[in-house]
């Protein structure tokens, strides 16, 4: 089975994102993913509802669809004289997950609104709005440091989303329209900058799904990772990282020959277990869970210095529980080289 457009399984479409798209809002931008267009604006309000604390500000969002941005006219909602339900729950999505990353003592008694309107809709419509609903709003928090209504960004992280599926038993990044159509198992994951998780909707539309499924690809990565050790102290004398990566990809292959894997699932282990000791152009969460959990035996068995060890966690380290780990077990390394 293959992409109608191409694409790899874990590979994103095309994003490109305009900035100040229109003249008026405080910010806006126009994001595309693939074929879907989404208008987002940020507007600013020194007024907040009755419901928030004095002192603090607040951030909410509205979501709609153009009536031609699917392949059929839908309604407008004021036809209805109601909001429907899909629009209500992603417009309180977009809010919530913009909301966690922001100090709403810090923004102070403003209101920030994002309007998020989908010209054109071709999957992933609610991840988009969040990515780009983030990114008006930042553009707004910079005009209002350039008018002094703030000290400082009242941020403490980045936000962008992405949708995830299961079509025809394969996993599949980034649906399309067809994709997300025919999906068996459909998912949206919100995550900052630093790797941490800030809501996941999944639902199973033809059939359940289990976290041992999403769990799956990092399991099977971290079973094969070393594959190609013994060869390498055989060929060269050590299992020198390198060496290791070059190897890997032949050994995996003759390994899964008789599996009932997906091609696209025993590509991607190969692709991490053949860069796994490469710390560049890390591609997804599988892939950092694999650097970050090899390093933390590597770091014991190599006796690398505090030096290295905190470099790796000031650069390399990107979720929670492997920043945790790798302080709470080479602490001493780490005090020491202060």
């Amino acid at each position: 089975m293959t992409r109608q457009d191409g694409r790899a399984y874990d590979e994103l479409r095309p994003i490109k994102i305009t900035t100040d798209f229109v003249k008026f809002p405080e910010g806006s931008c126009l994001i595309e993913c693939g074929d879907t267009k989404v208008l987002c604006c940020a507007s600013i309000e020194e007024k907040t509802p009755p419901h928030v604390a004095e002192g603090e500000g607040w951030v909410t969002a509205e979501y709609s669809m153009l009536p031609r941005a699917n392949r059929e006219r839908s309604k407008r909602d004021i036809s209805k004289l109601k909001l429907n339900g899909r629009s209500a729950e992603i417009q309180r999505l977009i809010g919530r997950s913009l909301r966690s990353v922001v100090d709403r003592k810090k923004l102070g008694p403003w209101n920030i609104t994002i309007d998020c309107d989908v010209l054109q809709g071709d999957g992933g419509t609610r991840t988009a709005s969040i990515t780009g609903g983030f990114v008006a709003m930042m553009l707004a928090f910079q005009k209002m440091m350039e008018k002094g209504q703030l000290s400082e960004y009242p941020i403490s992280g980045y936000v962008a989303a992405v949708s995830a599926g299961v079509v025809n038993d394969v996993p599949m990044l980034d649906l399309c329209y067809e994709e997300d159509s025919s999906a068996m198992v459909d998912l949206n994951c919100v995550m900052d900058d630093q790797g941490r998780l800030i809501e996941i909707q999944g639902t199973g539309e033809g059939r359940p799904f289990t976290l041992e499924e999403q769990q799956k690809l990092v399991e099977v990565t971290a079973v094969v990772h070393d594959i190609a050790c013994p060869l390498c102290r055989v060929k060269y004398g050590n299992a020198n990282g390198k060496h290791q990566e070059e190897e890997s990809a032949a050994l995996i292959e003759e390994f899964f020959v008789d599996s009932d894997l997906p091609k696209e699932f025993v590509d991607r282990v190969s692709y991490i277990v053949s860069h796994h000791h490469t710390i560049t152009g890390i591609d997804g969460i599988d892939y950092q869970i694999m650097i970050e959990a090899d390093y933390l035996v590597n770091a014991d068995e190599s006796n690398f210095s505090g030096n290295n060890v905190r470099n790796m966690l000031e650069k390399v380290f990107k979720t929670e529980t492997g920043k945790f780990l790798l302080q709470s077990m080479y602490q001493k390394r780490l005090n020491a080289e202060e």
